[in-house]
């Protein structure tokens, strides 16, 4: 929801399958979020997210909070075709059974995105994951990455 012209707060969940080192892992992660955002020689926003998390074998809600930087710069004078950088950390508020509080992962990621409607677009391009841990066992990967955002409202650029 639009609180102003540069700035908007949502709400979401996500039901997450994944299959970490240890077997399956399931998580359902309930979101709020703040983003602003600004045209300047591109289009500039910043996104706050606060998440809860309930991951399967865990002894209680994992909070996690992230904060994501993202630039876009017109390609084409219609802006249907842009490039896409952006940077988002992820610290995690509190530690239930597996985790530990703390810097959780950074992601950054380096694409194109392009307007498919006035309610949908798709970013794709690649993806460099940090996620931290043990000094053997930090982790690099590098991932090529397609998004796909649809939206209940009409999407601005």
């Amino acid at each position: 929801r639009d609180l102003t012209q540069r700035s908007a707060v949502g709400i979401g969940y996500a039901f997450v399958d994944g299959f970490p080192d240890d077997g399956l892992s399931r998580e359902h992660r309930f979101v709020q979020q703040y983003t602003w955002r600004a045209d300047l020689a591109g289009r500039v926003s910043v996104r706050t997210q606060l998440e809860e998390r309930f991951v399967s074998g865990d002894n209680g809600m994992a909070v996690r909070v992230r904060e994501r930087f993202r630039s876009t710069w017109p390609l084409e004078p219609r802006e249907t075709l842009r490039a896409v950088v952006w940077d988002e950390v992820f610290v995690k508020v509190n530690s239930p059974a597996r985790t530990t509080r703390g810097f959780d992962s950074n992601q950054l990621f380096v694409g194109i995105g392009h307007k498919v409607t006035g309610r949908s677009s798709v970013d794709i391009g690649y993806l460099n994951v940090y996620s931290p841990g043990a000094p053997s066992r930090a982790r690099y990967s590098h991932v090529m990455a397609a998004t796909l955002v649809m939206s209940l409202s009409e999407v601005s650029k």
